[in-house]
């Protein structure tokens, strides 16, 4: 049985997102969603209750509804329509890229085989969901509060002489999101150490920034993280360091991270370390996002 003549994916109507239950037929393609569930489900280690149990179809067909309103948003807002080209794209990254092929080939045999469904309902979802965080995160228009609360900071921070500027940092950083500290060493990294990958600004948790794996909050009292070396921030983020952060005071622009904004205080400067405070102020959150908005009701 063709499952995927059957119904197709991301139905959308003018006016309005219809849900997997008011659409035309949606058993087959629910059954297609349960069946990856189940190969994902076998993969699992520890003690488990019967997947029925685990798994209900309802979960499923919450989690197909929230992938059709995720599509909904992105053509609605931001006007980008999945294309089929995006989603052979996709097909052909995950066939290259997997680092389960033997997982894989499981969906693809409990989707019988069949490619268009096996595109529609594993491949088209991580599409939608990238296509359209991707534009959230850089969405200025919903984040502006957000820059604008770390740039009063800065203001602030401008206004007051270089040594009140911890405080100042601490206080008012601390109301508005996280502040951590980290310490990097200067100058080349012995070529004998193996040092941890180099950071990519994208891949960095919101809360603790562009300050090296391991990075945390810090409490009265508590030491400062192990020092790193500069040389392992990303090359374009490092660049922004060495050319703003130069003495003891200094204050960085505001830098605007895909899931946050990021501000820097030096609090030592010498030839040997670089020491920072850091502050990140997450943007808008994604998720709440999707969740609230309204577009289930006819326009």
């Amino acid at each position: 049985m063709d499952m995927h003549k059957t119904i197709t994916f991301g139905i959308l109507a003018p006016a309005m997102l219809l849900t997997v239950s008011e659409a035309a037929d949606p058993a087959p393609l629910v059954q297609a969603r349960v069946a990856v569930e189940r190969v994902y489900y076998g993969h699992r280690t520890g003690t488990k209750s019967p997947f029925e149990k685990a798994v209900p179809v309802k979960a499923v067909e919450t989690k197909m509804e929230l992938v059709l309103k995720k599509e909904f948003l992105l053509r609605r807002v931001y006007g980008v329509a999945v294309t089929k080209a995006m989603v052979d794209q996709e097909v052909a990254r995950i066939g290259m890229k997997t680092k389960a092929p033997e997982m894989l080939a499981e969906i693809k045999e409990a989707l019988g085989g069949d490619e268009e469904l096996y595109a529609e309902v594993f491949a088209k979802p991580l599409v939608v969901e990238r296509e359209l965080r991707q534009r959230f995160d850089n969405d200025d228009t919903r984040h502006a509060g957000k820059r604008r609360k770390v740039d009063e900071v800065r203001g602030l921070l401008f206004k007051a002489d270089a040594g009140e500027r911890g405080k100042i940092f601490d206080a008012e950083g601390g109301k508005i999101g996280t502040v951590s500290e980290t310490t990097w060493k200067l100058g080349p990294q012995p070529k004998e150490k193996d040092g941890p990958e180099a950071l990519r600004l994208e891949d960095l948790p919101p809360e603790v920034g562009p300050l090296g794996p391991g990075a945390r909050v810090l409490t009265p009292g508590e030491e400062k993280d192990p020092k790193r070396y500069l040389e392992e921030v990303q090359e374009d983020l490092r660049k922004v360091i060495e050319a703003q952060l130069k003495n003891e005071g200094d204050v960085s622009a505001v830098i605007e991270a895909p899931q946050g904004f990021l501000l820097y205080l030096v609090t030592e400067k010498t030839d040997e370390v670089l020491a920072v405070k850091a502050l990140t102020v997450r943007k808008a959150d994604y998720s709440e996002w999707v969740k609230d908005s309204k577009i289930l009701e006819k326009q």
